[in-house]
């Protein structure tokens, strides 16, 4: 059953509720325990409005927040008027009315949940009035019919995600630039080692550097998108030993290796599988960085393929030994064995990337006798054939 299409704003009456209705009904509506319940459950700045998105109740949130010490002053107001829309004098009617609000989030929400009887949410762009000056914001909206009684509400509930938003133009424009600015040193760094043979093994070392920033400029950005929802693996076939030859050339003059034996391997042919190479190269490379990091001097890290209960699978292994108490924390957001801060995303982006968006499953294994054991398993391979 398909759902009903909401109404364009534009086609939306604009009748507005008399005063004496609207007092009637936030009358009642104080005095239903109800209601009570639901405005001091909700999370973020709520109001109650009537069918003609008229407020006639608001939470203590937002009754605090605008230094009021109750909803009278709100009473038959639309979202618009009461958090200083500068749009509303713009329309026959107020809030909802002019021309720009047919692009409102916040009004296709309440009419989506209005018509379809089913919650709705969406962002909304607005320029609001304070202190004098206009600013921009950024609301996440949410819409959600309640029947009391006789009376059709919605109960409303705005939060301001400005400084998310800021953040996430902030690294697109960081990442970007980032970008560019490496893509030049790398084509500059090749080009030097042309035209310069006598420094060509510096020069190939700061291309290859330039390589390792890059990848882990990438991982960072990909562990943000993954946090918001954002990413979308691209899945592929993928050979086992390729990315086995992609460890190999990003450690090979990688700091952590030095030093130190990193052996790469396969148990059995070469095989194929369904991933995302960019996703899981990041997630491995984690996981050796990590085990070679737990190494000491003439140490040796070993990362092979190999095929468990039929699912290809990845193991990497360090001869030391993860306490008991760590083990049980490993894969937590923001928890570390290192003393500086700002650590602690190494596992748990294993755990992200590798589980959430690959489909696959984090085994560990660690004990003083045998060391320490992170094994990937990733989807078993989808089986063809003629029916």
């Amino acid at each position: 059953m398909s759902q009903r299409p909401a109404p364009r704003p534009d086609q939306m009456p604009s009748t507005r509720s008399t005063p004496e209705a609207l007092s009637e009904l936030a009358l009642h509506c104080l005095q239903n325990p109800i209601l009570e319940a639901v405005l001091s459950s909700l999370q973020g700045r709520a109001l109650i409005l009537d069918r003609n998105r008229q407020t006639i109740a608001a939470n203590q949130e937002l009754l605090e927040a605008m230094g009021l010490r109750n909803a009278s002053p709100l009473l038959g107001k639309r979202p618009g008027e009461v958090f200083g829309c500068v749009r509303v004098p713009f329309g026959p009617d107020g809030c909802g009315t002019s021309p720009a609000c047919v692009q409102c989030g916040a009004l296709l929400a309440i009419l989506a949940s209005q018509v379809r009887e089913a919650p709705a949410q969406g962002e909304c762009l607005m320029r609001v009035q304070q202190n004098g000056k206009e600013q921009a914001h950024e609301f996440a909206v949410r819409a959600a019919p309640l029947e009391l009684e006789s009376s059709s509400l919605v109960v409303f509930v705005i939060q301001d995600i400005s400084p998310q938003k800021r953040l996430e133009t902030l690294e697109k424009v960081f990442f970007h630039d980032v970008a560019n600015t490496l893509q030049g040193l790398r084509m500059r760094s090749e080009l030097l080692c042309r035209a310069e043979p006598e420094h060509r093994p510096a020069l190939q070392q700061i291309t290859e550097l330039c390589e390792m920033l890059d990848a882990d400029i990438t991982h960072h950005r990909l562990l943000m998108e993954a946090e918001r929802g954002d990413l979308k693996p691209q899945m592929r076939d993928l050979d086992a030993q390729t990315v086995l030859d992609a460890l190999v050339q990003f450690f090979h003059l990688h700091p952590a290796a030095r030093g130190k034996r990193l052996t790469l391997f396969r148990e059995g042919p070469s095989a194929h599988f369904q991933s995302d190479h960019s996703l899981l190269f990041r997630v491995l490379t984690n996981a050796v960085l990590n085990a070679l990091e737990a190494t000491p001097p003439e140490g040796e890290v070993r990362a092979w393929f190999h095929g468990l209960e039929s699912r290809p699978s990845f193991s990497i292994h360090n001869a030391g030994a993860i306490p008991e108490d760590i083990q049980r924390q490993i894969f937590q957001r923001s928890f570390s064995t290192k003393a500086s801060r700002g650590r602690g995303l190494g596992t748990y982006s294993m755990k992200l990337l590798g589980e959430d968006y690959l489909g696959g499953t984090w085994q560990l294994h660690s004990n003083p006798a045998d060391g320490t054991t992170f094994t990937l398993s990733l989807p078993a391979p989808r089986k063809t054939g003629t029916a």
